[in-house]
């Protein structure tokens, strides 16, 4: 649905996708993972964005560098969470955690001064990142999605938890979940999410609810999670969100998500600023100017300046069809790139299936067979390439021995005359350079012998000052 479209009286909106906040199955350089910020061991698979590998103490972080311009908003994101059980007994720690906040995370986030730590735990620490990689005094929404119960048992969870308040008590992860039930602003709801198709919807309606609920299959019918009065967010006019994680110290909570949709269903905003390197926008061109234009219809109707109105459409028609023209050099431009791209994988692919066939992976060894068919058939290669050579040496030849066969009278009695005259002219420019060297080089000298001079003086005449003025 577009956003200038109103529903039809009596039917429900569906909203309408904000598309630099949504994805669908993994995202790429060429499809907006630039509004991302995706750190610590998170990165886009090629068929799902992994928020956390299947490898014990690993930290996931996955935050939306883009405001949310909307009150009235729904996200909802389908992932995949694998428990690998611990090998020594260990807790079932792994967990992850869903924000949404009015403050922007990702501007204050530096990677660089947590790497330089090297230990990610130390970084996180020093940055003031203790809660679920996240401040502990954070602004906004946390739904928390644990493994333990308070007395360290494994049973998994969800809690939502709503600070409207930065100067409020910090929060602790030793805090969580609270009792089944809501205690203030946090929710507790004592449910599996480590499922293979699980979709969580959240409805907020900044100034008035925040409702989640959780489907845990396709089969299955949502079930609701939290009930949050959020009466306190209406100052909340723009909004960001991202998600974080720990993989665990023991055993493994493997996290993939597959798709997000972030919905907006205020008809009066957008939902997101406009990126002007965005090449739907610059098809568009001046919307501004089309809605002037069409406002004016009618005025242009009745009255009798119509001249102006078709030289206004004419301009505003040739400034797109320009526009237009731009986007397909730029496409033509990068499927030539991209051909050169593929060419040179086709190549890279080759020898990797090449170096793949002659080596054992179990082993490391060489298998010498596959080797040896891999040089047969290079030799083959070579082999033909120089019988094509070998054909285009010998035509040079034959046309060289041709031209030297009759190169005696290829010139002719005036060519001859025209190369002996070209000779004599030859000789006289020889002989004017060589005079020409002889004059530059005496006259060198002369100046030389002439500095010589000016420089005994100066120097006879500072001994006169000198002896003038100290004696």
């Amino acid at each position: 649905m577009a956003a200038d479209e109103v529903p039809p009286a009596g039917k429900k909106s569906e909203g309408w996708l904000l598309p630099h906040h949504s994805f669908e199955r993994t995202l790429t350089y060429d499809d907006r993972l630039a509004d991302w910020l995706t750190s610590a061991a998170t990165m886009a698979l090629r068929d799902r964005v992994q928020i956390l590998p299947p490898v014990p103490d690993r930290y996931g972080l996955f935050w939306n560098e883009k405001a949310v311009d909307t009150q009235d908003l729904e996200i909802s994101f389908q992932f995949r969470a694998k428990l690998h059980p611990p090998k020594s007994g260990g807790p079932e720690d792994g967990a992850f955690a869903f924000w949404l906040s009015p403050d922007n995370f990702t501007a204050s986030y530096d990677e660089q001064a947590i790497v330089t730590v090297r230990n990610w735990t130390k970084g996180m620490e020093d940055a003031g990142l203790t809660f679920m990689n996240n401040r502990p005094n954070f602004n906004g929404v946390g739904v928390l999605f644990l493994g333990l119960d308070q007395k360290g048992n494994p049973r998994p969870s969800v809690t939502a938890v709503l600070r409207e308040d930065a100067s409020k008590p910090e929060l602790k992860m030793t805090d969580f979940p609270a009792q089944e039930g809501q205690v203030g602003n946090i929710q507790t709801k004592f449910i599996d999410w480590r499922k293979e198709e699980v979709e969580i919807k959240m409805r907020a309606t900044l100034g008035g609810l925040i409702i989640g609920t959780l489907k845990a299959s396709k089969s299955d019918s949502p079930v609701e999670i939290f009930r949050i009065p959020a009466d306190t967010t209406k100052s909340w006019l723009k909004t960001y969100f991202g998600f974080s994680g720990f993989s665990g110290s023991d055993s493994v909570l493997e996290l993939d998500m597959s798709r997000l949709e972030v919905r907006n269903f205020d008809e009066k905003k957008v939902g997101e600023e406009k990126d002007s390197l965005d090449p739907a926008n610059e098809e568009i061109g001046d919307v501004e100017a089309w809605k002037k234009m069409l406002e004016e219809e009618k005025r242009f109707i009745d009255q009798k300046s119509q001249k102006e109105a078709v030289e206004q459409l004419t301009k505003l028609l040739g400034d797109y069809v320009e526009k237009y023209n731009k986007m397909g050099e730029k496409v033509k431009s990068d499927l030539v790139w991209l051909e050169r791209r593929m060419s040179s994988l086709d190549a890279d692919v080759g020898v990797l299936i090449g170096a793949s066939k002659a080596t054992d992976p179990k082993t490391g060894s060489v298998d010498t067979s596959e080797l040896k068919e891999h040089i047969v058939g290079l030799k083959s290669i070579l082999q033909k390439d120089k019988e094509k050579h070998d054909k285009k040496f010998q035509q040079v030849h034959q046309v060289a021995q041709t031209l030297k066969e009759s190169g005696g009278d290829v010139l002719g009695a005036e060519g001859r005359a025209k190369v002996a005259s070209v000779a004599e002219q030859a000789k006289v420019l020889e002989k004017h350079v060589s005079s020409g060297t002889t004059q530059s080089s005496s006259l060198l000298l002369l100046l030389i012998f002439a500095v010589c001079i000016l420089g005994v003086l100066f120097l006879n005449r500072m001994r006169y000052y000198e002896k003038k003025h100290y004696f």
